[in-house]
């Protein structure tokens, strides 16, 4: 019977290199071992007794998974151990919980989490923070202790990330449809304050007003599509201007120093599928016969923002039709949408825009 290995008591030191069976696929970089360093966090070139944890994205040269990355003190109580499973139920209950056995994954879970006034991290980041990401609410010690009620995966307490480099597991805003889609990175708008992408498309959007060939994804959290802009202080809508737009939450962005700002359109495969029986299943819907032929996905992930008043929701030109998700005019109740739904789906907001019918909260 393989035992679990416990690291000795000690303030800031890690284990010795854990060699790995089979080699570890971590966003490009292959690692046949790994460090459990006592703060909190893996690491595999070197090992590390650094109690102050980077901010991510940090632009260091190397890998670094962080469980929960802070200042942790062993020698009087607790333990840190470790185990790798090669054969048996737990290799079973994790095809089965992800349901796949070929990938590299990570996971975490978080229960019994106490606050702290230390600096804390949670997540991953690799060499020169190429891909990387922060887990929400982990980097303030006051609330940490709330991962254990949430997740990117609909489990309470447990997050689990794609790390061989063929996606993203993400909190996304998909536009237009509203759903919550795992996203593979396609195009990003990276480094700019208040710079936009085009994205060219091969099929139509149509609103109430017009149809459009093309849209502009704005830095600022907002789509328009007669032309761009970067406006950085949200209209109230009805805002009575002369565009349609589309607000994912539209306030003051800037990713120079973090977070990401990416789209990718689908004409095929199995996010049309999703799209389609997440819309028809949704009591809004139920007579639309809905059948998804195109998906577009916007996402402004993990990127700072100022505090300033946001909105989120639709505007057509002239104001003839529009609509605001309550609370997300109002900075200090942005933190409430993702409780928030007008389709009985926490955190998620569906709206039919082709001048049919009216979405109602």
């Amino acid at each position: 019977m393989v035992e679990n290995t416990i690291n000795a008591p000690s303030d800031d030191g890690s284990s010795s290199s854990v060699q790995l069976p089979t080699p570890f696929l971590f966003f490009g970089n292959k690692h046949q071992q790994i460090y459990v360093n006592n703060n909190g966090f893996l690491t595999f070139s070197q090992s590390s007794s650094q109690y102050d944890p980077d901010s991510f994205p940090a632009f260091k040269n190397q890998d670094i998974i962080a469980g929960l990355w802070t200042d942790l003190d062993n020698r009087e109580k607790g333990q840190i151990y470790y185990r790798q499973y090669t054969n048996g139920s737990i290799l079973q209950k994790a095809t089965q919980d992800i349901n796949s056995g070929n990938y590299s994954f990570i996971l975490m879970n978080y229960a019994g989490i106490a606050a702290t006034e230390h600096p804390v991290e949670a997540g991953y980041d690799t060499v020169n923070s190429s891909n990387y990401f922060v887990i929400p609410g982990s980097n303030n010690g006051s609330s940490i202790t709330k991962l254990n009620t949430s997740s990117n995966v609909n489990v309470p307490g447990r997050w689990a990330f794609r790390v061989d480099g063929e996606s993203k597991p993400i909190a996304e805003n998909t536009i237009g449809l509203q759903m919550k889609l795992i996203s593979y990175l396609d195009i990003t708008n990276m480094g700019h304050e208040d710079i936009l992408e085009k994205a060219q498309s091969h099929f139509r959007l149509r609103n109430r007003c017009g149809v459009y060939g093309r849209c502009n994804v704005n830095n600022n959290g907002f789509l328009t599509f007669s032309q761009s802009s970067s406006k950085f202080i949200p209209d109230s809508f009805p805002g009575f201007k002369n565009q349609d737009i589309i607000a994912g939450l539209w306030t003051d962005l800037d990713n120079r120093a973090k977070g990401q700002i990416y789209y990718r359109q689908y004409t095929s495969g199995s996010i049309l599928q999703r799209a389609t029986q997440d819309i028809n299943s949704f009591s809004n819907f139920s007579n639309l016969n809905f059948n998804a032929s195109w998906v577009f996905t916007a996402s402004w992930n993990n990127v700072a923002y100022y505090d300033k008043t946001s909105t989120a929701g639709y505007d057509t030109v002239n104001s003839s039709n529009y609509f605001v998700i309550p609370g997300s005019n109002s900075g200090s109740s942005i933190t409430k949408l993702n409780t928030s739904s007008n389709i009985n789906v926490p955190g998620r907001w569906a709206f039919r825009v082709d001048g049919e019918s009216k979405p109602i909260a």
